[in-house]
């Protein structure tokens, strides 16, 4: 008996790969008319050589342009048994995104993070499309229009002087300043306010653990979705140990956040509404639900916002052509910070513009299809992820022209500034000329620029992110002058968002 089990043994698992091999050669056949580069594995796919080359260049945007130009606008890759369907024709995004027709994936990393439940998986970025959704939808977004930013300017303004308290005791030390910790630092601080009435004091207070607990938690959710071995494999056992316990601490603080509101709203110290409160009256007394929410809000906007205002504090303290042309609206703005001058602040929307189409927080759009789709005459399986890829958009030489590479916030306008250098020396100089910059907006496919997404599931705290955008660099480059430590050159990499990898390390000195 024990003989025979053992001669079967063979056959069995023979049989087994007989049977996958025949599953996975029929998943093949599924797309081979689409074209896209030859898989390195059977078994495995692209995924061994995309790993390699992620490694040589974090993000990943190298292998992705290769790849779009060798191929075209729509080709195929395949992470093990996955295939993937990369899209960089903006003439796709009507159907594919703004139609609404195909929804998100249903298991997201950030819903349950290594067994515990972070966002859950019904919030207002996760959730696929059902009626809750679109009533939350509807219901959040006047908390994130112009006229509630109006109104929560100043909490705006309250923060980034918090962060000129700190810049101040930095300032002339001689200290190396990672600029984009204390970015953070204030952004966590900003959503807190405007959206859930929670001073978390993240700027100033050392020993506030809030936003060591987001920021342990935001590396897990990379971590989770980037290496999915990390959820089960023994060597990351401690990773996952501190990350779901910062998880439940990131939880019982938002239960006593919402404690807390309450008491205020009672005690009459609360007069105006704010997200927050829509969020209590949606969740039909669903605590659990309630936590969802509110952690989703620093999931989408904290380090999103963070990492786009690090990344255009780089270029600033390396370009003064750059800085000089933002300064003419940041003068304006600090010696009268109204909201209007704010909004008006039409050089420092040009640096926003360009930092996003070079650093986009969010590099690609991902939709699973609800039925078989003809992409640029393609035809796309039922249940495939597509991804548009908005960083190639922004680096497409049809619709930026020549110097797509460039960083030149001057594009957005009518006018561009010619480089006499290469960028990544401080203190080079660069002389300012006008000229008709054929390719600025209305040239422009109207998709090819995409930074807060578009359809029913636009980024909704866009406006928020404007005004932090403007007000935290405005309140910083009117007080302090930052050099660029020396040698350091801007780089990036994948995370959840697309991150300063280097370049955003500084000296910081007063301005007399």
């Amino acid at each position: 008996m024990f003989t025979a089990t053992l001669l079967l043994l063979p056959a069995s698992l023979l049989a087994g790969l007989l049977v996958l091999s025949l599953y996975i050669f029929n998943l093949h056949s599924k797309y081979d008319h689409i074209p896209g580069p030859t898989r390195h594995s059977f078994f495995l796919g692209n995924a061994p050589y995309l790993l390699k080359r992620f490694k040589e260049d974090q993000s990943g945007f190298t292998v992705a342009l290769e790849y779009m130009q060798r191929y075209g606008h729509v080709f195929v890759l395949w992470y093990i048994l996955k295939p993937q369907v990369i899209v960089t024709n903006p003439e796709t995004i009507k159907d594919l995104i703004i139609s609404n027709v195909h929804g998100k994936q249903d298991k997201r990393p950030e819903a349950r993070l290594f067994g515990q439940r972070f966002v859950g998986p019904k919030n207002i970025v996760v959730n696929k499309g059902d009626e809750v959704w679109q009533r939350n939808r509807r219901a959040y977004t006047k908390y994130f229009g112009r006229n509630y930013m109006r109104q929560y300017h100043d909490q705006v303004k309250i923060v980034a002087g918090r962060l000129v308290e700190k810049m101040s005791e930095l300032a002339g030390t001689g200290e190396v300043v990672d600029l984009s910790h204390w970015i953070h630092l204030a952004s966590c601080d900003i959503i807190g306010l405007v959206a859930l009435d929670w001073d978390i004091h993240a700027v100033l207070k050392e020993d506030s653990t809030f936003p060591k607990y987001l920021d342990l938690v935001m590396k897990g959710v990379a971590f989770a979705a980037g290496k999915p071995i990390s959820r089960i494999a023994p060597k990351f056992r401690s990773m996952r140990a501190e990350v779901t316990h910062a998880v439940r601490e990131l939880r019982k603080s938002c239960a006593a956040q919402i404690k807390e509101h309450i008491a205020r709203k009672v005690r009459g110290e609360v007069t105006e509404s704010c997200l927050l409160d829509e969020i209590l009256s949606q969740s039909s007394g669903d605590q659990e639900y309630q936590i969802d929410e509110m952690l989703t809000v620093f999931l989408a906007g904290q380090e999103t916002v963070a990492h786009t205002i690090s990344f255009a504090m780089c270029h600033l303290m390396r370009d003064p052509v750059i800085l000089d042309s933002v300064d003419r609206d940041v003068q304006g703005y600090i010696t009268n910070p109204s909201f209007e001058k704010l909004a008006g602040m039409v050089h420092m929307d040009n640096l926003m513009k360009e930092t996003l189409r070079h650093y986009g927080a969010v590099p690609g759009l991902r939709r699973i299809l609800s039925k078989e789709t003809d992409i640029s005459g393609y035809k796309v399986p039922k249940g495939t992820e597509i991804v548009h890829v908005l960083k190639l958009y922004a680096h497409d030489e049809k619709i930026w022209g020549s110097d797509h590479k460039e960083f030149n916030p001057g594009r957005f306008d009518n006018y561009t500034f010619s480089t006499s250098k290469e960028m990544g020396t401080p203190g080079l100089t660069r002389t300012p000329t006008r000229r008709t910059n054929v390719h600025h907006d209305q040239n422009r496919h109207p998709h090819g620029f995409l930074p807060f997404g578009i359809g029913p599931r636009n980024c909704l705290g866009k406006e928020l992110a404007k005004i932090e955008f403007k007000s935290v660099i405005s309140h910083l480059f009117y007080h302090f002058k930052f050099t660029p430590v020396k040698g350091e050159n801007i780089q990036l990499m994948r995370y959840n968002s697309v991150k300063p990898l280097s370049g955003q390390n500084c000296y910081v000195d007063l301005i007399e």
